[in-house]
């Protein structure tokens, strides 16, 4: 049989157990919760990954919404003639009735030109050719030779220069095309109301048979304000 100093000294281990249970609960009842410590909002920060991916999505958000302007017509040209028109299809813009509802400053980007041209059976040539000027104000009209003068590199950026002297399956001239404009700018002068810089220009030059003779074109400008 144990003698009375063990039974008493069992009885204080067990008290001195008793004791530190119950301060281990009170301290673990004081102690933080995960999402209270300072770590857990550590653990949670985001990534440079998350970051450049937020940064790509912000970006797209506030890229500038791609406009359209459109333009379709007829041309009609005397007999026997060689014929050269110009279409200003930034100056068109411009003076379209719904250019500040679209433009909001006085510089935009030029993204892209649709084009359609069909002209009537007995069209002997069709010139199509698709510039920037250097200088504004300023256009290819070509004194001689039209059909096969090349435009001076130091005065126009060309962007398209074709010539149609084949008919299509339908008998008639008709091309069409999609053209980049490679973000081209253009910068508008609104005291003066002109284009100050990036001037588009269509410049169509055509040999009329000898009666009188017309085609139809129609052009789409993509561009996206600056």
């Amino acid at each position: 049989m144990d003698s009375q100093p063990n039974k008493t000294k069992k009885i204080l281990g067990c008290i001195i157990k008793y004791k530190k249970c119950i301060c281990s609960m009170i301290m673990q009842s004081f102690k933080k919760p995960d999402w209270q410590k300072a770590s857990y909002y550590q653990k949670k920060k985001p990534t440079l990954q998350n970051q450049i991916t937020a940064l790509k999505a912000q970006v797209s958000k506030n890229k500038a919404e791609t406009q359209y302007f459109r333009v379709s017509g007829n041309h009609v040209s005397g007999a026997g003639t060689l014929s050269t028109r110009n279409y200003r299809v930034t100056d068109s813009l411009i003076n379209d009735v719904n250019f500040r509802d679209n433009v909001t400053g006085d510089k935009w980007v030029n993204k892209f030109l649709k084009l359609r041209f069909l002209a009537e059976a007995d069209c002997k040539a069709l010139r199509i050719v698709v510039y920037f000027p250097k200088k504004a104000g300023t256009a290819f009209n070509p004194t001689s030779f039209a059909l096969a003068a090349i435009p001076d590199p130091s005065s126009f950026w060309v962007i398209m220069d074709r010539t149609i002297t084949e008919k299509d399956a339908s008998g008639k001239f008709s091309t069409e095309a999609f053209l980049n404009l490679w973000g081209k700018h253009t910068l508008y002068d609104s005291n003066a109301g002109s284009i100050e810089r990036g001037e588009l220009i269509m410049t169509v030059i055509s040999e009329q048979p000898a009666t009188t003779f017309s085609y139809t074109y129609g052009y789409e400008l993509g561009y996206c304000n600056k």
